[in-house]
């Protein structure tokens, strides 16, 4: 979906309800879209409302997917859960899309790019899974953890090396803004090892296991996480 003309963006008449009872609401722009107070999405061509579920990745990762097709995003993010029992946490909230008027914010959004029929039983898809629960419970196993999740998450050493390279950054932040030559041309780059050590990895989750952090860590830098963005 092509974010670039957003503030021009007007929801269709029809747009999903907010608790099946409120007045459809008329959106002008993505911002107030996520203020609505529910989260309804679409999984495998079947509506959801997800607004009382607490979802262990937080608000933010659910956010990703309101009012749009999020069915790339859950099967990717999930891959140490069987397909089975992720279907049935899903369906205690099922949305009757006949009550809920639900309508994507854009047709294109389908979710069709990908063929999903019998993705579970799909043998590249199963290899992939068991490869990585392989690899990550090993670490698991090796590092003490009941968690595998736990073991795809920043280990000590690499929160040591982001808090070492943030502390530098900010270091020399003094310098580099009263124009010392030297710093002009280090700032920058322990900026970029700083982004690259962690920004990255916590706006896709996997900087920690608490999604506060993930959610929060991008914002230390807010030229680049800025919700204007």
């Amino acid at each position: 979906m092509d974010h670039s003309n957003v503030s021009s963006f007007t929801a269709p008449a029809d747009e999903c309800r907010v608790g099946g009872d409120s007045p459809t609401r008329i959106l002008s722009y993505w911002p107030q879209e996520l203020k609505l107070g529910s989260n309804d999405l679409k999984i495998h061509n079947q509506w959801y409302n997800l607004t009382d579920f607490d979802h262990p990745g937080g608000p933010v990762a659910l956010s990703l997917v309101q009012r749009r097709d999020g069915t790339a995003l859950f099967e990717s993010h999930h891959p140490f859960t069987k397909h089975k029992k992720l279907m049935q946490i899903l369906s205690k909230y099922k949305a009757n899309e006949s009550t809920y008027g639900c309508q994507l914010m854009d047709e294109r959004d389908d979710g069709l790019v990908y063929e999903w029929d019998g993705i579970e039983n799909d043998e590249f898809v199963s290899d992939l899974k068991a490869l990585t629960s392989e690899y990550f419970g090993t670490i698991a196993k090796e590092k003490g953890l009941s968690n595998i999740t736990e073991a795809t998450k920043a280990t000590p050493a690499r929160w040591a090396l982001v808090m070492t390279l943030m502390i530098s950054f900010f270091g020399t932040l003094p310098l580099y803004i009263h124009g010392n030559w030297f710093f002009i041309v280090l700032t920058p780059v322990l900026a970029w090892l700083t982004i690259a050590n962690y920004w990255h990895d916590a706006t896709h989750f996997a900087l920690s296991s608490d999604w506060r952090v993930n959610a929060f860590m991008p914002y230390l830098l807010p030229l680049l996480s800025s919700p204007s963005v």
